[in-house]
């Protein structure tokens, strides 16, 4: 017949932490691909033609 295991040592002071089952990436997460531009992204935005004097001044007596 085997001798008995001894029992452990009583634990004193906190019982240490057991590592965790899923240790936090290193790395950080990938960063989403933004969403795609609608519309071609190579057609110039046409500008605005220039106001006619009329509503300039209009414009300006506002002020």
């Amino acid at each position: 017949m085997p001798p008995p295991i001894p029992l452990p040592p009583p634990i004193v002071g906190n019982p240490p932490i057991p590592p965790s089952p899923d240790p936090p990436p290193s790395v950080p997460p990938p960063i989403p691909a933004p969403p795609p531009i609608t519309g071609s992204p190579l057609e110039p935005t046409p500008e605005k033609p220039p106001m006619p004097p009329k509503v300039k001044k209009f414009f300006w007596s506002l002020n």
